[in-house]
């Protein structure tokens, strides 16, 4: 099996933009909407890791946000497969995966 698109949104810390203390209180309440370049790295970044270069083995769509906290990025990750898949399967896949460990999933929660 493999994957016929992958949409992600991520929530990542104001820490991440490099600037701590009082400037980074301007986002306080607020959400970053848009972060300049950080959509297209994380889709040519993905594309790298699963090892596909410039070619489009599947489609890939990024939403990039900077959230207020300090520390911590979080990822909203729907993906969606070319055949009918198992989370045992998709979770055996990951832990299969070279320079990938599986942390965390429903089945292991406690």
């Amino acid at each position: 099996f493999g994957p016929r698109s992958v949409d992600v949104t991520t929530m990542q810390a104001v820490s991440g933009t490099g600037y701590p203390g009082t400037p980074s209180l301007d986002i306080i309440s607020n959400v970053i909407p848009y972060i300049p370049g950080e959509e297209e790295k994380m889709i040519g970044e993905t594309r790298k890791i699963f090892g596909f270069g410039e070619k489009q083995a599947f489609s890939i769509a990024a939403t990039c946000t900077r959230v207020p906290v300090i520390n911590g990025h979080l990822e909203s990750v729907t993906v969606t497969f070319e055949s009918r898949v198992t989370e045992s399967e998709v979770v055996e896949s990951f832990r299969s995966f070279r320079n990938h460990e599986v942390a965390w999933s429903p089945a292991n929660a406690s």
